[in-house]
């Protein structure tokens, strides 16, 4: 029973996440429009390129050693994408 709970608290917590993350870099992404249109462009350019390096480094085979700080933020980024997909597929956006 107490299993049952935690995974339907969890799920819910997911998707609460899910669901306010795009909202607020859509509305961080608009506020930074606003003062520079460049500016903007380049940072999520920027996080792009870093979610794809976060993409290559998860499906990497592993060795030791070899993850870093830029690694484990890259890893990071990517997770914040794939909880932003997650969120696009549910009903609350």
């Amino acid at each position: 029973m107490a299993e049952c709970v935690g995974e339907a608290l969890s799920e819910m917590a997911l998707t609460m996440a899910a669901c306010l993350l795009p909202a607020v870099g859509i509305a961080v992404f608009l506020a930074g429009w606003r003062i520079s249109p460049l500016v903007a462009g380049g940072s999520l350019g920027c996080f792009l390129l870093l979610a794809g390096y976060g993409a290559r480094e998860v499906f990497r085979p592993a060795k030791p050693g070899r993850r870093g700080r830029p690694a484990t933020t890259a890893v990071t980024a990517f997770a914040l994408v794939a909880l932003v997909l997650y969120g696009a597929s549910c009903g609350c956006v």
